[in-house]
């Protein structure tokens, strides 16, 4: 079972990847192709951000909670505020 601060940890993880997704990405990338001239190295980055985003998300689906020992997440995994069985708060 988790912890109550593993879940508040993926859970804020999760939430900064979606929401610097493009503030950070998109920048990376135009700095990428106005330098060298090829957008490889911008895509890369992008790839490389959605795989974090989609591993943040396999980790929430993946928690247990720490009061009923069932999965945390249901249905709303970027930002749970509850467990989907129990109800426990964190």
């Amino acid at each position: 079972m988790a912890t109550i601060a593993t879940v508040r940890r993926v859970r804020l993880a999760a939430l900064l990847l979606l929401l610097l997704w493009v503030p950070t990405v998109f920048p990376v990338a135009w700095l990428c192709m106005k330098l060298t001239g090829n957008a490889t190295p911008g895509l890369l980055v992008g790839g490389l951000w959605l795989l974090a985003f989609a591993g943040s998300g396999i980790a929430m689906a993946v928690l247990r909670c720490p009061q009923c020992g069932q999965r945390f997440v249901r249905f709303n995994w970027i930002y749970p505020r509850h467990c989907a069985r129990c109800g426990f708060r964190c």
